[in-house]
């Protein structure tokens, strides 16, 4: 593990105050990558946190390894934080995966309270409206993780979003990975569920506001976010698919078949099925955020379902 030190103070570019302390946790991953240039141009001091250094694209960060399954290194990362950002995924893990994310989420939470860290801020999913968890691993643990970090720190900031809209997004280029590569798009029974995916670029802009966010008494919020359009997951496939101009014949099947269409779809895209799996089980639930709250405490507006994808299939070519 790389030794700490205490976060040195960097002044805030636009009021020449202090940043924070920041600890992101999975800061090599999808979102923590993308999410610590934000917070460094927002003058915040930031530390992050991962398993192996050399795979972290930032060297403008302090650098802490360990291991937050096990809880290594933990504890010495948390030292002189102010907030720390949960990024940490396991459903690449196997079939495990709800397991090993809890004993993460509790790791962290012990970790912080070694430190009187005061907020977190997680990244999370929305939840199906019949009930909590749906039947979906993925979505329960999401659940179970929010209530473990709300519980833990004196502050608490969960977003919950659907789909994020990016190069990188597991679900994303799950579904533009399909289009390119079928030559017909065989649209399970979930092609009638609906969600509201939201732009990678937003959903950053609302982590980084979290960070500083004024909870007006409320000490641990949770908010839904998404974009601004409504649609099911079939229309959600087509319009990627005429965006990225591969429109293609399809058909709509009666049955889900998850088990088998996750091996295909695994299979068609190079993503791993254990990751894959889970994903197509989650899309079996209208996953509707109600952006009500977060439209009253942050005031951001989502940019539309087009230009989200046409900037995410971009950056699709380029990383190719």
């Amino acid at each position: 593990m790389l030794a700490t030190e205490p976060l040195v103070p960097s002044p805030d570019h636009a009021s020449g105050q202090q940043g924070l302390a920041v600890l992101v946790t999975g800061a090599s991953g999808y979102v923590g990558s993308r999410l610590t240039p934000q917070l460094l141009g927002d003058g915040h001091r930031v530390r992050g946190f991962v398993r192996d250094a050399d795979k972290l694209e930032s060297r403008d960060i302090e650098v802490a390894e360990g291991d937050a399954e096990t809880g290594e290194g933990l504890r010495e990362a948390m030292e002189g934080v102010d907030v720390v950002f949960f990024l940490i995924h396991a459903m690449d893990g196997g079939a495990e995966f709800g397991e090993t994310e809890r004993q993460t989420a509790e790791h962290t939470v012990e970790a912080a309270q070694a430190h009187s860290v005061r907020r977190v801020v997680y990244l999370g999913g929305v939840l199906p409206e019949e009930d909590r968890s749906g039947g979906s691993e993925h979505l329960e643990s999401r659940r179970e993780v929010e209530d473990l970090l709300l519980d833990g720190f004196p502050e608490a900031v969960a977003l919950r979003a659907s789909m994020l809209i990016g190069a990188g997004s597991a679900s994303f280029d799950l579904l533009a990975g399909l289009v390119e590569r079928l030559p017909l798009l065989a649209l399970p029974a979930w092609q009638d569920n609906r969600t509201a995916p939201i732009d990678e670029r937003d959903a950053i802009e609302y982590l980084v506001r979290s960070a500083t966010l004024d909870l007006a008494g409320d000490a641990r919020r949770t908010f839904d976010i998404g974009g601004p359009e409504e649609m099911t997951y079939g229309t959600m496939v087509e319009r990627i698919a005429a965006l990225a101009g591969r429109e293609r014949p399809s058909v709509r099947l009666p049955v889900s078949a998850t088990p088998v269409a996750s091996r295909v779809a695994a299979a068609t895209t190079g993503q791993e099925h254990a990751l894959v799996e889970p994903l197509m089980r989650s899309l079996e639930y209208d996953l509707i955020p109600d952006t009500t709250a977060a439209d009253a405490a942050f005031g951001l507006r989502p940019r539309g379902f087009d230009e989200s994808v046409r900037w995410a299939l971009a950056e699709r070519g380029r990383g190719e």
